[in-house]
């Protein structure tokens, strides 16, 4: 009989084990919580749901998949494998929605600064053709000042022939 209740003993041992590891998941389980805690976190993060919605919905299946099999008393250790795999690509999810908005400010950052280098290149061209603008009226007007003074001596000898010869005539 010794051999019958060690066989016994170890029959029930062995079936301890495998309900054991048939076991469903109670409810509150850290780890379901766990994962469940960093889904909620990546959804209310509106980065993710801008930069990484892929990720995102990955993590929401697969957190699905964990609850669905939970419900239909899975395995806790399939169930926490859903559930980890779960918490991992919503951590990812946070992950490639950071680095998504990063990309993002320094491709507006850049730009930023094109558009200034723009502006500002607008603005000294605007400012050398002033300057030309400037030199062009002086010179116009430096041409006036000088058309003006050559009208003055064109009239001037004959002006002064004229007055030279009625002084002639006075003088005669």
């Amino acid at each position: 009989m010794n051999m019958s209740t060690n066989t016994i003993r170890s029959l029930s041992m062995l079936a301890a084990f495998a309900i054991a590891g048939c076991a469903s998941v109670l409810p509150g389980d850290p780890v379901m919580e766990d994962a469940r805690l960093s889904v909620n976190a990546a959804r209310n993060n509106p980065q993710v749901a801008s930069y990484a919605p892929v990720e995102l919905a990955q993590a929401a299946d697969t957190m699905r998949q964990a609850d669905d099999l939970a419900a239909r008393g899975g395995a806790a250790g399939d169930v926490h494998q859903l559930a980890t795999l779960a918490n991992q690509r919503a951590v990812f999810a946070q992950q490639v929605a950071r680095r998504r908005s990063d990309e993002a400010a320094l491709v507006a950052q850049r730009k930023a600064t094109e558009a200034q280098l723009t502006a500002d290149l607008s603005r000294r061209q605007a400012e050398s053709a002033q300057i030309q603008a400037n030199a062009a009226q002086r010179q116009a007007e430096e041409a006036q000042r000088i058309a003006s003074s050559m009208r003055t001596d064109v009239y001037s000898p004959t002006i002064a022939e004229y007055r030279r010869r009625d002084n002639e005539r006075l003088y005669e």
